[in-house]
Parts: C-alpha cells; structure tokens; sequence
C-alpha cells in the first residue's frame, strides 16, 4: 500500500521517505507486476511531493528527504550495489 502524497502529509513526517525507501528495496527483490505497480504509483506520488525548485522537504530536512527521493527514483537504474542483479 502506497501512502497518500499530499503537501500536508509527507514534509510533517520524519518517516515518509525512510519508509518509502526500505519498501521500494522490499518492492523491487518482489519484481515483476508488483514492483513495477509499486514504483509506478511510488513515483507519481513522490513527484507530487517535489517542490517548485525541485527539492523534496520533511521533517529531518530538504537535504534528507531530496537525497531518500532521488535514490527511491533511480532505483530502476541499479546503481546500488543492493539492486544489483
């Protein structure tokens, strides 16, 4: 289950995206339909999150929750040494 992206939910949080971020590796060794429906609604939801100037913020800060945002993002990439196939 995706939580719901409002302005109002994510930046009052201190978990949003350090969730959000043990999900998608949780999502992604599940692969198949499931991770690709989880990161597809995953990723409309952080998107509606990103603010103006591109930035993403939540309680611990916009360094922080920029930073969860942009590794949740990439994920498909495999950069990390844990999404490697």
């Amino acid at each position: 289950m995706v939580l719901p992206a409002t302005r109002e939910y994510a930046p009052d949080r201190f978990d949003f995206f350090y969730a959000h971020y043990y999900a998608a590796q949780a999502a992604f060794q599940a692969s198949g339909e499931y991770w690709t429906l989880w990161y597809e609604a995953t990723k409309r939801d952080l998107l509606a999150l990103q603010g103006r100037d591109g930035s993403w913020t939540d309680l611990v800060g916009s360094n922080y929750a920029t930073a969860m945002a942009a590794v949740i993002l990439q994920l498909p990439n495999q950069y990390l040494p844990i999404m490697e196939n």
